[in-house]
């Protein structure tokens, strides 16, 4: 029985579960090597989507100079970008920020003025009693709210304060790592290959190709497509006369790198915002975002990213809602190329295995 495949594979599998309950049952015995690994799986992760972003740029200079002062060379360029950037949009940002914090408390006595106008109203009616809500209970609730809200947004500001502390100390080891992952990252292939039969490296050098090919377009590909969806949304929420044009824009920007529920999620900001403004704003709003994304998904996308991943928009949600109920918003952001991946080397996998197959038919065939 030891002998059959599928024994071996079911003893293994069944083998890691147990190991994998018996870790979970102990788990703080693992927790500082897990902290040590969240620390250090940061920086690394951010610097391998940051080299996808500049090593076109890094090749194309290090035909002409050294790879390593092209590296410091593109860092010089950043460097001058970034502070070009925060001193001109920061101040903007920071200022529309405060108006909106400031305004909450109006937006609260909007929603007050608006149920206290409309609370004869057959859909309104049966909540009220149902509820036992007084209007002036009601308006001491909203008020108190936005107190709360208040507070609790100074106490998450604190948070995020503490957060961009620890933020600057990964910023601060990010260029160390991405420095030598520019530099030496094209010689990782020929190192992983040494660790392979000879016979085998044709067909797993044309894995780790298609695997560097798909990452590559994806990042690349969904972060110029952001980028094209923020700076048009601005486009349209100036249009309109929105409040908030930056920030706005910039929660789109973000949220479009979640494929497929990101664009909603990055609307609902604007939608908020124009509501207090007039209905017919609102409305304004969700018909520009849905030319937007109808722009994006049938024109740029296909343009700038091209149809590489070839993954079925239901594959895309199963694939999203496990690895968010798993890994949170990072879970999102990175489930579809790491399934972008392993869906690359099973396929890859696959087909090595049916050429083995036929080549092992084809000799028994001759033996006979």
């Amino acid at each position: 029985m030891y002998q059959y495949k599928w024994f071996r594979v079911s003893l293994g599998i069944l083998v890691f579960l147990v190991i994998a309950f018996m870790a979970r049952q102990v788990d703080y015995i693992f927790q500082p090597l897990f902290v040590l690994v969240g620390t250090l799986a940061a920086p690394i992760i951010i610097s391998g989507i940051l080299s996808y972003l500049f090593r076109p740029f890094v090749t194309l200079l290090s035909k002409y100079i050294p790879r390593s002062l092209s590296i410091l060379l593109l860092y010089g360029v950043l460097v001058g970008v970034i502070v070009l950037i925060v001193n001109l949009i920061g101040p903007i940002i920071a200022s529309q920020f405060n108006q909106l914090i400031n305004q909450i408390p109006r937006y609260f006595e909007q929603v007050q003025s608006f149920i206290m106008n409309n609370q004869n109203h057959p859909a309104v009616q049966p909540i009220m009693q149902g509820n036992d809500i007084s209007m002036d209970s009601l308006g001491s609730q909203l008020q108190n709210s936005a107190s709360t809200i208040t507070d609790s947004l100074v106490s998450t500001i604190v948070t995020i304060g503490s957060a961009i502390v620890s933020f600057f100390v990964i910023l601060f080891v990010i260029p160390f790592v991405l420095f030598y992952i520019l530099r030496e990252g094209h010689k990782l292939p020929g190192f992983m290959l040494k660790f392979v039969d000879r016979e085998h490296r044709p067909e797993v050098h044309k894995i780790l190709q298609d695997m560097d090919r798909a990452l590559a377009n994806y990042i690349q590909g969904q972060i110029t497509v952001s980028f094209i969806v923020g700076i048009l949304s601005m486009i349209l929420f100036w249009i309109i006369g929105l409040d908030y044009v930056l920030i706005l824009g910039i929660i789109c920007m973000l949220t479009n790198l979640v494929p497929f529920i990101g664009p909603f999620i990055g609307t609902i900001p604007a939608v908020v915002v124009a509501l207090f403004d007039a209905p017919i704003t609102a409305l304004f709003v969700i018909i520009g975002v849905v030319v937007i994304q109808q722009f994006e998904s049938n024109l740029i996308s296909p343009q700038v990213m091209g149809r590489v991943l070839k993954v079925h928009p239901v594959t895309v949600i199963f694939v999203l809602l496990f690895a968010s109920s798993m890994f949170g918003l990072l879970g999102l952001i990175l489930a579809i190329p790491a399934y972008a991946l392993i869906k690359v080397v099973v396929t890859n996998l696959y087909r090595i295995w049916q050429i083995n197959r036929r080549g092992n038919k084809h000799r028994r065939e001759e033996m006979i």
